[in-house]
């Protein structure tokens, strides 16, 4: 997990009663993954392609939720956990 990703990670945790630590934003995505939340590719880095793939769950949450994930073997390291700029909910 990037240092990012459990900063912005932990508020967002803290703000749904969860607790805000690194292992429960681990807890959140496993949970996601084991549900078969919706995943799409990403091609990654500058120029295009120039890191590996990623995956990226948006609006988890339903509230903006963007989470990007990089497999790598058997294991996902958690990049971004954040509410998307994007978002325009309430």
């Amino acid at each position: 997990m990037t240092q990012r990703a459990e900063n912005d990670g932990k508020p967002i945790l803290r703000r749904d009663g969860l607790p805000a630590t690194e292992r429960g934003i681990v807890a959140y995505v496993l949970r996601l993954l084991r549900a078969n939340y919706p995943m799409h590719k990403i091609k990654r880095g500058q120029p295009e392609g120039s890191l590996p793939d990623g995956y990226v769950m948006n609006n988890a949450d339903g509230r903006g939720l963007y989470i990007e994930l990089i497999p790598e073997d058997d294991r996902a390291w958690v990049i971004s956990f954040h509410t998307s700029k994007h978002y325009k909910g309430s």
